[in-house]
């Protein structure tokens, strides 16, 4: 009872289709296609014509005891948009695509600070490391693993697209694997229904650019940022530089004396 959500997406017709997948999932009308709640029904109903936010009734105590909830949206486009304002969950659709000039943090001050009471989302595709997606790459760097814990209390969540149980295609070449890019994939797990798919979708929807479609279709969280963040090189290229990394033989600090002059090498610290 009396919990105040916002949904902010890079536009609001993002924002609105969110929302209206809220407001179906609480009660609706079951007309295809709009996903309005339907109005009348005590769990929630659209009080506006602007579709602006969803409304959930709590009878407290004795009569016409009622601390109802709200689920309101935004565009992030609008600057300052929910600044000011106290929320108990904020969920950020797509933020590495909002203004440079309007980040999210903006807004994250007014979440309550309670375990019990509030929730925080930042979910998105990446956008590259500089521009508009900087502060979304940050807020990832920043983030902890589910394991572990770091200074910031963002936990990262990955997702990559192997675990889509529809990106598989029936339709295997029999040249799997044709290159050193699907070598990798298949000695990492995926099968070649999933190679399949992956080929298709280059070549369908990417115009044959391996690295758009890693950007899209991540396989690992780095992949979500190469848009911007190395331009020069290709997937492969990076791929194989990292398997070429090793650790250092030693680590030390070069330090000279003055008679007789000579360099040595002394403990880090």
């Amino acid at each position: 009872a009396n919990f105040e959500g916002r949904i902010l997406a890079h536009t609001d017709e993002t924002a609105l289709d969110i929302l209206s997948s809220a407001g179906l999932m609480v009660s609706g009308d079951g007309t295809p296609g709009k996903g309005v709640p339907f109005r009348g029904r005590r769990e929630a109903w659209e009080p506006d014509n602007v579709y602006s936010r969803v409304l959930v009734p709590h009878r407290v105590g004795g009569r016409g005891g009622s601390k109802a909830s709200r689920l309101q949206r935004a565009s992030a486009k609008v600057r300052g948009k929910g600044r000011g304002l106290g929320y108990s969950f904020v969920h950020f659709s797509e933020a590495a695509y909002y203004p440079a000039d309007n980040p999210f943090s903006a807004v994250l001050p007014t979440l309550a600070k309670s375990i019990d009471r509030s929730f925080a989302a930042i979910e998105s595709t990446g956008n590259g490391i500089i521009g508009d997606g900087e502060a979304f790459y940050k807020f990832w760097q920043q983030a902890s693993d589910p394991d572990k814990q770091t200074d910031s209390e963002w936990v990262r969540f990955f997702v990559p697209w192997t675990e889509d149980p529809y990106a598989v295609s029936n339709n295997v070449p029999t040249d799997i694997p044709k290159d050193d890019e699907e070598k990798v994939l298949l000695k990492a797990g995926l099968t070649k229904y999933q190679i399949a798919w992956r080929r298709h979708e280059i070549a369908t929807y990417y115009q044959g650019i391996v690295e758009d479609f890693a950007v899209e279709c991540p396989l690992i969280p780095e992949d979500s940022f190469l848009s911007g963040g190395s331009p020069a090189f290709a997937h492969e290229e990076i791929q194989y530089v990292k398997s070429t990394v090793r650790d250092p033989l030693i680590t030390a600090e070069l330090e000279t004396t003055r008679d007789p002059w000579i360099v040595k090498l002394s403990p880090m610290g």
